[in-house]
């Protein structure tokens, strides 16, 4: 477990702030391709803190967000996230924050929502929920076990991100994790 050295407010001011400058930066390039990292968590070099973590060992894409074919229907509809590759591995939080909710529906299966300030990201189609509504998460903190329920042909982790309102690629995130470098 990392110690929380630096508030959370200020953890997320820069987290909220660095997304609104990125919205139109150009996307991450992990189309049919694998994005490793040596170790998952980023930290500040000034001290030693973490400042994030990819929410996967490995990120590989295979669907991505905006239009696409409906798996199950083929017809063209909106996706809401980021489909990544991932077969019953633990699915990491992205950075401090807190768990807001946990469930199981239909189309999400069994899912996690954290708030990180301005940002809520959700990880669906679980196989197993690792924290409760209300547990403090610190980036590289395990949230969940990937999985195939809900909605989904396979097993994968499906992860959907707001910032405030507005509904945004995860793509924005990862690119801000492995720019702090």
């Amino acid at each position: 477990m990392l110690t929380l050295a630096i508030t959370s407010r200020a953890q997320f001011n820069t987290v909220s702030s660095h997304v609104a400058a990125c919205r139109q930066a150009e996307t991450l390039n992990t189309e049919n391709t694998s994005v490793n990292q040596s170790t998952i968590i980023e930290t500040d070099r000034t001290t030693g803190n973490a400042i994030g973590a990819l929410p996967l060992r490995q990120i590989y894409i295979t669907s991505d967000f905006g239009e696409r074919a409906d798996p199950f229907t083929g017809k063209r509809c909106r996706h809401n996230g980021l489909d990544l590759r991932a077969r019953y591995e633990p699915a990491y939080a992205m950075f401090y924050g807190k768990v807001i909710r946990t469930g199981k529906d239909r189309n999400s299966g069994l899912f996690v929502t954290l708030q990180h300030g301005n940002i809520t990201v959700s990880y669906c189609h679980l196989s197993q929920i690792i924290v409760r509504k209300g547990d403090l998460v610190a980036p590289g903190d395990t949230v969940a076990i990937t999985g195939n329920t809900g909605r989904s042909t396979a097993p994968h982790l499906h992860i959907t991100c707001r910032y405030y309102n507005d509904i945004i690629s995860p793509r924005v995130l990862f690119k801000y994790i492995l720019s702090v470098q």
